[in-house]
């Protein structure tokens, strides 16, 4: 709450009651640091693993439903599904970290 009184009340009364202020929740202020707004960059495991994560589930939110239409209008075998996602999965993956590994020499 804020220190202004509402008005038309009471300093005391309503909603500028002592028990209502004190017992307020305080507006919540993230503890946010330069580290913390960081897109990691560089190679390693752990870009290849941001990587594999984004391209799973970018193969997922784009090619699923593609294949899920066509399987629609002509039946698709289970293996057939699944590795076609799991092969654009690998080469979203791979693609995401060429872009990303040059990003971070250029940026660092």
């Amino acid at each position: 709450m804020s220190d202004e009184v509402a008005a038309n009340e009471h300093p005391t009364k309503g909603w500028n009651r002592a028990s209502i202020t004190f017992w307020s929740r305080k507006p919540y202020r993230p503890r946010l640091t330069e580290a913390d707004r960081e897109i990691p960059k560089g190679r390693g495991p752990r870009m290849l693993a941001v990587c594999a994560v984004t391209g799973t589930l970018l193969s997922i939110s784009f090619i699923w439903f593609l294949l899920f239409v066509v399987n629609l209008y002509e039946p698709i075998p289970g293996p057939v599904y699944g590795g076609t996602i799991a092969g654009v999965a690998v080469v979203f993956t791979l693609v995401l970290y060429v872009i990303s590994a040059r990003r971070g020499r250029e940026f660092s």
